[in-house]
């Protein structure tokens, strides 16, 4: 799928309807990333301790699943910080338009005023 499908995804499962949302949203998966790797990264001190075959076997499949659950947060992080960067450059784009259209308008206005000051008839 194409990435604005994604980000749609991302908007809909999580509910956000605005970029205080958006922004939440992000930095709870910024804060499950930073766990997720914390906890890998200890998962992976206990493995080198121990000479335990079992016990090795579990930290690699609970290293392996942390991992897989890393990879899907990067992922919706990645979209979340995307929509964010995208909606900024809408509202930028969107402030332009606003100023040009006053610009535009102040400027009619003062043709208006100057040939209704010089006496002709629109």
């Amino acid at each position: 799928m194409d990435e604005f499908s994604e980000q749609s995804k991302l908007l809909g499962k999580y509910r956000i309807e605005t970029e205080e949302q958006l922004v939440g949203v992000v930095s709870d998966l910024e804060e499950e990333r930073d766990r997720l790797i914390a906890e890998r990264k200890s998962i992976g001190c206990w493995k080198r301790r121990t000479t335990d075959e079992e016990k090795i076997e579990v930290y690699v499949e609970k290293g392996n699943a942390i991992t897989v659950r890393l990879s899907e947060v990067r992922k919706r992080l990645k979209l979340g910080e995307s929509v964010l960067i995208h909606s900024q450059d809408v509202h930028e784009k969107m402030e332009q338009v606003k100023a040009n259209n006053r610009q535009k308008t102040t400027t009619c206005s003062l043709h208006h005023s100057i040939i209704i000051d010089k006496g002709y008839t629109l």
